[in-house]
């Protein structure tokens, strides 16, 4: 009698025969390998009364991993909506088709070694309002938008869809048994609508026209921009500027400022802390001020984007502490907004522009000594400690109420100095000066007089 083999020899037999019969055989074919670029990332959006700045970075490797990227262009997509409240932006094939075509951004090849980038190449090439010619992977790219009347009129993502869905939810009344008499309910105003939001998507595009992943999607609300204050003041010293301005009418102020009095007095004294309290609807965030220095903005390309000078504040007033002789300072101000979570600035003020000129002339010197020996009079005095000093002038004369005058043209860079050109018993009046290198250079106001006889 033959013993039936075991459950488990039965399976290492099958798994044998198997690896016998797959030896030759070719495996299932893998997937194609897809390259597209990668994400962009750090998309930023800010809005500027009724510019728009977008900026990114052009990919610099694929979705893959591998460098350089496979990147031709990057598309970038607009599109205004009215969302509902806590609804948010998600991207699909339905955003991009309803969505409008900002900008292409052309991506030129990676340089083989040795190859050097020819002055004006692409100037030509069509681009963003803010950047000249094609760009270069990994270089930072700003394109400008200007929000015309279209850009205000929202769209519904998927309409024609959702327009079906309504008219089957119709028909299905229709086909009812009657309309039920509704019952009566207390009025209740509708709430105000959410405000338009104009959102921004950028992707770069393969030489095989393959979309990499979508970066995130960024919006900027499209409500009226708040007023502009008035021109500031420009004041400076030789150690900062100061900026201030007045506020404009149309400032969001907080609901509860301490500093609020109810007399139009100016000198009347605030009425201290609020009290508790629990605002009946929701209040936006008081209006915070934006400082530009907008000095040599109006040359190059059309729309640049001024840098901030400081984060965001409510005072109106701004120092600024790096002082640089010489240079042409313009200030200008912006008022900016939030609408939920999204910010707004308002149009720039006009600007005030100052020469930052040294004018400031240094510290009397101090502490001079005059000591007379057989042939001279020798001098000494405290340093002074301006970091623009050049040195000292030298001031003599033969009188007390005599005016002194300068010993030598060029300043003397120690603090000491010996007068040789003397008479034997004479006795002279002596003062130092501190001058600076501003062209025309200033002086300090002189030393206090001191005498010496020559022997």
């Amino acid at each position: 009698m033959t013993r039936p083999p075991s459950a488990g020899r039965a399976v290492a037999v099958w798994l044998l025969g198997a690896a016998v019969a797959g030896c030759g055989a070719k495996a299932p074919p893998l997937p194609p390998l897809i390259i597209a670029p990668e994400r962009i990332g750090g998309l930023e959006v800010n809005r500027l009364d009724d510019l728009v700045y977008v900026e990114f970075e052009v990919p610099s490797s694929n979705t893959t991993g591998d460098v350089p990227a496979d990147v031709v262009r990057v598309e970038v997509y607009a599109l205004t909506t009215q969302p509902a409240e806590g609804e948010e932006e998600e991207f699909g094939e339905d955003w991009l088709e309803a969505a409008t075509l900002v900008d292409t951004i052309v991506v030129r090849p990676p340089l083989l070694p040795g190859m050097e980038v020819e002055a004006g190449d692409g100037e030509d090439e069509p681009g963003g309002e803010a950047r000249a010619g094609p760009v270069s992977q990994g270089d930072e790219v700003t394109i400008v938008e200007r929000l015309v009347a279209e850009a205000f009129v929202p769209v519904t993502v998927g309409e024609e869809q959702q327009e079906e869905e309504d008219g089957d939810e119709e028909q299905d009344d229709d086909d009812g048994e009657g309309n039920a008499r509704p019952l009566p309910m207390p009025y209740v105003g509708p709430p105000l609508p959410p405000p338009l939001i104009r959102s921004y998507v950028a992707f770069g595009i393969s030489s095989r026209d393959r979309e990499g992943e979508p970066s995130s999607i960024e919006s900027i609300p499209l409500v009226d921009a708040p007023g502009a204050p008035g021109p500031p003041a420009v004041e400076y010293t030789e150690a900062s500027v100061s900026v201030t301005w007045e506020a404009p009418d149309t400032l969001r102020m907080p609901v509860q400022d301490p500093s609020y009095a109810v007399s139009d007095d100016p000198d009347a004294e605030p009425l201290g802390p609020p009290l508790p309290a629990t605002p009946i609807i929701e209040w936006g965030e008081p209006s915070r001020y934006v400082v530009y220095d907008v000095a040599g903005l109006g040359a190059g390309l059309p729309f640049p984007r001024p840098e901030r000078l400081q984060p965001p504040g409510r005072p109106e007033s701004y120092t600024d502490s790096d002082i640089a002789f010489g240079e042409t300072r313009c200030y200008a101000v912006r008022v900016l907004d939030a609408v939920g979570d999204l910010e707004i600035e308002g149009p720039e003020s006009p600007a005030t522009c100052v020469v930052l000129t040294d004018t400031f002339a240094p510290a009397a010197p101090t502490g001079m000594v005059a000591v007379a020996d057989d042939d001279a009079i020798s001098l000494v005095w405290n340093a002074n400690s301006e970091s623009d000093l050049a040195g000292y002038r030298i001031l003599r004369g033969t009188a007390a109420d005599a005016t002194l005058q300068p010993l030598g043209l060029e300043p003397v860079e120690r603090t000491t100095y010996r007068d040789a050109r003397i008479v034997p018993g004479q006795r002279y009046w002596y003062a130092v000066q501190a001058v600076d290198t501003a062209v025309p250079p200033n002086l300090s106001p002189p030393s206090e007089p001191i005498a010496e006889t020559a022997r």
